[in-house]
């Protein structure tokens, strides 16, 4: 399961599906995505959802850091976090993904 938060405006929401996941009792690993660029804090990103994910002992998961993508159009900033999900290509070590 991959997830990206690009700010903690998404705390809540994390933590609502974290329990909802941790009741499943899944055998999948939980991936969280964080964007790296200079406009967000990814150092207080990490440690906040860390913060969260912990409370969940069950669960398996990990962080991975992404950089932005930027269009190559000049575009609203926001959409170039939305470009970086591109990076799910990337992750070819996994058989499957299923993304929210």
């Amino acid at each position: 399961i991959v997830s990206f938060y690009s700010s903690i405006d998404f705390l809540p929401a994390l933590e609502v599906f974290l329990y909802s996941f941790n009741s499943l009792s899944s055998d999948y690993p939980f991936i969280l995505t964080v964007p790296t660029d200079k406009c967000t804090n990814t150092n207080e990103l990490i440690s906040s959802y860390k913060n969260i994910i912990l409370k969940y002992p069950n669960i398996k998961w990990c962080i991975y850091t992404w950089p932005s993508i930027r269009p190559p159009s000049k575009v609203i900033y926001r959409w170039s976090k939305n470009w970086s999900k591109l990076h799910l290509w990337e992750m070819i070590k996994y058989k499957k993904l299923f993304y929210i």
